[in-house]
Parts: C-alpha cells; structure tokens; sequence
C-alpha cells in the first residue's frame, strides 16, 4: 500500500481528496495546519473529522505568528513546505492538497522542480494537486459524482468561523446542498 500524505484543510476539497485517495488504496497520513486564523477551531474539527473516516493518522501542527490574523499570506506555500518537509521525515514521496485556487500549474511545477533540486536528501517528495483545473470551483464533487455518497456537512470552507453565506466557497457548498 503506497503512503501519501495528505494536507487537510478540514474544507470539502479535502474531504473529497480523501475519500477518492482511500478508494485507490492508499495509505493516507493526514496533516492539519493551525494557522490560528478565525476559523482555526472549526476547521481543525472538520479536519479531524475527515482524518477519522479516511486516514491512518492525524498530525496537528499549531503555528502561532504572535498576532491575531485573519489571513496568513503564502498560506499554500508555507503548507506545502510543512507538509513536505513531514513527508521527507518519514520516507513519505507525494503530499497531496486539494488547494486550487491559490495555486497555479506554474507554482506547482516550480515549487516541485526546487524541491527535486540538488540535495543529499534520497526521499524528495512531490506535490500533487489532482483537483487544479477540475472546476468552476465547487464543482469537483459533483464532476467525479460522488454528491450523493459523501456526507460533507461537517467540513468547514468558509474562512470566517460563522459561514458568511456571500463568499465563493459558502456559495459552491450551497449548490451542492451543504
């Protein structure tokens, strides 16, 4: 069984990565990154949530910036390489994130060419992001039809603690009835 770890945000994009991930077969080490922004609590909760139904484990980094927050620039960038500095720790070659908006395939390439540079390390793990260009975002559960088999209602996209309801994501998650 091949082991990834997986960046779970606690949002539906996650959720749906784990549960498509865990199907295929793969053994999945979840990781949640407390950025300490508003919607840490809920999120960390969503994250747990998911890690419990489709994962082996589930690792919890608390980072604290020493300041209130409510958005922590290169949050995509400072994930990945947390994320893939922990799969190098343990041997682990893919880290997975369902981050699409954030990201581009040009980020993604480069960020993966850096990281293949020239290191001693033998373990040089890859980003994947197998949802970039599947959507109009919000789409990706209904274009892979899995709307009606997942229970999404205890993930958390919103970037506020209190869904707002006017943000692209809260309006995705109303289509899918969430």
């Amino acid at each position: 069984m091949k082991s990834i770890v997986l960046l779970n945000s606690g949002g539906l994009d996650s959720a749906w990565l784990a549960y498509k991930l865990k199907n295929e077969g793969f053994e999945i080490h979840s990781l949640y990154i407390n950025f300490n922004i508003p919607n840490s609590a809920v999120t960390s909760k969503a994250a747990e949530e998911t890690a419990k139904r489709y994962c082996v484990d589930h690792k919890v980094l608390n980072l604290d910036f020493g300041m209130p927050v409510d958005h922590i620039s290169n949050m995509t960038m400072l994930s990945a390489s947390i994320g893939v500095a922990w799969a190098k720790m343990n041997g682990i070659m893919e880290v997975y994130t369902g981050a699409t908006g954030a990201v581009d395939e040009d980020f993604i390439n480069r960020y993966n060419e850096v990281n293949q540079g020239r290191t001693i390390d033998r373990v040089k793990p890859q980003l994947v992001t197998p949802l970039y260009g599947i959507r109009p975002r919000g789409e990706t559960a209904k274009m892979c039809g899995v709307e009606n088999i997942l229970d999404f209602s205890y993930t958390h996209t919103c970037r506020f603690e209190i869904p707002c309801g006017e943000c692209q994501q809260c309006k995705n998650r109303a289509e899918l009835g969430v």
